[in-house]
């Protein structure tokens, strides 16, 4: 017998526009990350550009059965009003078992092999590989 399940893709789609809702519920959250991730600067303002859910994996862990990668494109001024330009955060998003999605982690940025899939939009660029803020 073989087996079909390993080669099939899996549909993610639903877990795709619920972890957007998700995001757009944790954008206040995830601005004021973005404002003090560097704690030797707390002059900073950030506003939310835009956002890709870059895929949606299944784990084998029960407690997570799925992960997100999430980029979101923020562009900093300081509170004076000068622009300093935009940076790239990158974040992962896990699934619990009562089907809450929830900040898990500072994403090291998922392998391109795996089940799963994001958005259909085109991925944000990554102008900043490790998410520093602009000089």
């Amino acid at each position: 017998m073989i087996a079909l399940g390993a080669c099939s893709k899996i549909d993610t789609s639903r877990q795709v526009e619920e972890l957007k809702a998700q995001i757009r519920a944790d954008q206040e959250m995830l601005r004021l990350d973005a404002e003090t991730r560097d704690p030797s600067r707390k002059n900073l303002k950030a506003t939310f550009v835009d956002t890709a859910v870059m895929a949606v994996r299944p784990t084998t862990n029960p407690d997570r059965p799925y992960v997100g990668y999430v980029r979101i494109k923020w562009n900093f001024e300081l509170t004076d009003g000068r622009v300093l330009g935009d940076a790239v955060f990158d974040y992962v998003y896990a699934l619990t078992p009562d089907k809450r999605w929830i900040k898990a982690d500072e994403a090291e940025f998922p392998p391109e092999t795996g089940g799963g899939k994001g958005d259909d939009q085109a991925p944000l660029p990554q102008e900043s590989a490790t998410a520093k803020l602009p000089a």
